[in-house]
């Protein structure tokens, strides 16, 4: 009678770990709206010890449009040395891919949104 029900547990195991799986199919994790790919943007530069920040503002009319400027953080190595290489420089002009990110820089308005970014263009304005 032992080894039956240990048969059974054995059986019916595989069926209560498949149960339990909280992996969905077809549910990604990262979705497309995580993501803001952006293109001749500028941004007042600073540094916090650990990374680039851009943070970005707009002039002129495009306050009246709606936008609304976001904080970009350099956060890879390759991504920093461009920075670096442009020297003391405070504003830039910069385009990219943005990935939203809940790390907050001091310093920085919390409200805006922030992303990790990766530079495919930086320049001085």
């Amino acid at each position: 009678m032992k080894t039956i029900k240990f048969i059974l547990g054995m059986l019916l195991l595989p069926l209560l770990f498949t149960a339990c799986s909280d992996d969905e199919a077809g549910e990604p994790n990262i979705t497309a709206d995580e993501f803001v790919q952006v293109a001749k943007r500028t941004a007042k530069v600073t540094y916090d010890g650990t990374y680039y920040v851009l943070t970005e503002y707009v002039e002129g009319a495009a306050t009246e449009w709606g936008i609304t400027p976001c904080v970009f953080i350099v956060d890879r190595e390759e991504d920093a040395a461009k920075v670096k290489a442009l020297g003391d420089v405070t504003d830039v002009v910069f385009a990219g891919i943005g990935q939203i990110t809940d790390y907050r820089p001091a310093d920085t308005d919390a409200s805006k949104k922030h992303y990790m970014i990766l530079l495919t263009s930086i320049s001085k304005k």
